[in-house]
């Protein structure tokens, strides 16, 4: 019995430092993203393009890029479910670029809605994908790939 409370102190002792480090310059980045708007296709300076090869998976609290263009894309803006926005410093060619969820921030400041531990219902389902290629005011749609 005695082992149950130094267990439980040991685990708030310990948990606090299971947080998801940042990235310097956090708060300016989350600041410039949540200032960030959708560009509505029916502006003057958006519009749709043609869709990239580019396919998206969603893997629990990250997002996986895997670019089939012929080319990397670099410092793109991708915005998920019209509402979230995260830029990209770099997509290379072929598998392998991982994106933690909470990079992407809305308009009030919030990161991508996932699942918790006993919360799996907060999670929001990713239904769409655009990216915004650097120097461009041009939505290219990619392809999401449901979750299994």
């Amino acid at each position: 019995m005695r082992a149950l409370p130094a267990s439980l102190l040991l685990a708030a002792v310990l948990l606090p430092g299971c947080g998801v480090a940042r990235p310097a310059g956090w708060s300016e980045t989350r600041a410039r993203l949540a200032a960030a708007r959708y560009p509505e296709p029916a502006a003057a300076d958006a519009e749709r393009g043609a869709p990239l090869r580019v396919d998206v998976v969603r893997d629990g609290g990250s997002l996986y890029l895997i670019n089939r263009e012929p080319r990397r894309l670099d410092g793109a803006r991708l915005w998920l479910n019209q509402q979230w926005a995260g830029d990209l410093e770099r997509v290379p060619i072929g598998p392998g670029a991982w994106i933690p969820l909470d990079r992407f921030i809305n308009r009030h400041g919030e990161p991508f809605p996932r699942g918790r531990f006993l919360r799996p219902d907060l999670a929001k389902p990713l239904i769409l994908a655009e990216l915004v290629p650097a120097g461009s005011a041009t939505l290219r749609p990619l392809t999401v790939i449901p979750e299994d």
